[in-house]
């Protein structure tokens, strides 16, 4: 008698013997996707208002493996698992007018909001163990015309490069304890860092003030806070830089996976592709000075523009 063999896609994945990791082919900046209706999930009013969407990848790279067992979380059996690595691949619209980097501290909390109702929907499905979101501002109009492309979520059974990892709290804690002089601005939510050896010649990053290891699990006050912080962030950036595109990545976890590690975000300026030279980083010392000067005229000149509109 024949055995019945079950159909298994293999998408575009590679695995990266050097790197002991799994790879996600495609290409490095989003390419332009057209969104029908049936992509679209289902949501309800988020936040403030409804100007957010969250929508299936049109070209969906994974397929659950639905005869697949649960396996074990750790890293080596994930990567030698028998069956092909498969996850999610969702993408967040904003389908209002204002532009993204005028966004408002309310947009980012619905943003934000909307963000942790996918982490919640995502967790349910017990084969994804890793997770990351990364927006590229040169792809906000890749979605069509009806919507800004404002963050692809990706969720993983494997891990994968360009995936980020969830920092351990001990050393956000050394970061403020040993390197307050490249902290360029403290809030309640967090403090803006800028790293002391940078990847990139403009890189911040945020840091929690109360470590969690998923942005998901923020409560109304930290979300409010978090939401203002990058409001401001990407205002200024844009002034500063116009023209100039960043990436974001926003590094967290799933919740109760990691206990004693928090998310963090990571914002820095978009490679230019050259192949066959090396990229030079500057010193951060003169965009430390100058992101610390401008941060905190913005926290001045802000209150005093409110009074004096009042």
């Amino acid at each position: 008698m024949q055995s019945v063999v079950p159909l298994v896609y293999m998408y575009t994945f590679r695995f990266n013997a050097s790197c002991n990791q799994w790879i996600l082919l495609g290409e490095p900046l989003p390419s332009l996707l057209t969104i029908q209706k049936a992509n679209l999930i289902t949501q309800t009013a988020v936040g403030h208002t409804s100007e957010f969407v969250a929508a299936t990848y049109p070209r969906q790279p994974f397929v659950l493996d639905a005869v697949s067992k649960p396996g074990s979380k750790s890293h080596e059996d994930l990567v030698y698992a028998e069956q092909p690595p498969y996850g999610e691949y969702e993408l967040l619209l904003h389908t209002g007018s204002e532009s993204f980097f005028n966004w408002t501290g309310d947009t980012w909390e619905d943003w934000l909001s909307l963000l942790a109702e996918r982490l919640r929907q995502i967790r349910h499905n017990h084969h994804v163990h890793y997770v990351s979101l990364v927006l590229h501002t040169a792809g906000l109009h890749t979605a069509g015309p009806q919507y800004q492309r404002v963050g692809d979520v990706i969720a993983a059974s494997h891990p994968l490069i360009g995936m980020g990892d969830v920092l351990p709290s001990e050393v956000i804690e050394k970061i403020r304890e040993k390197e307050q002089l490249f902290v360029v601005h403290s809030a309640s939510a967090g403090d803006v860092y800028v790293p002391s050896a940078p990847r990139f010649s403009k890189e911040l990053w945020l840091l929690p003030t109360a470590p969690d290891v998923s942005i998901g699990s923020l409560n109304n006050l930290q979300r409010k806070g978090v939401a203002k912080l990058l409001s401001t962030i990407f205002r200024v950036l844009h002034t500063e830089f116009p023209g100039q595109h960043f990436v974001m990545r926003v590094n967290t976890d799933f919740e109760r996976e990691k206990h004693g590690h928090s998310w963090w975000i990571q914002i820095h300026e978009q490679e230019n592709a050259s192949s066959g030279t090396l990229s030079v980083v500057q010193s951060p010392e003169r965009f430390v000075l100058l992101m610390r000067q401008i941060l905190a005229h913005d926290a001045v000149a802000k209150p005093a523009a409110r009074k004096r509109t009042t």
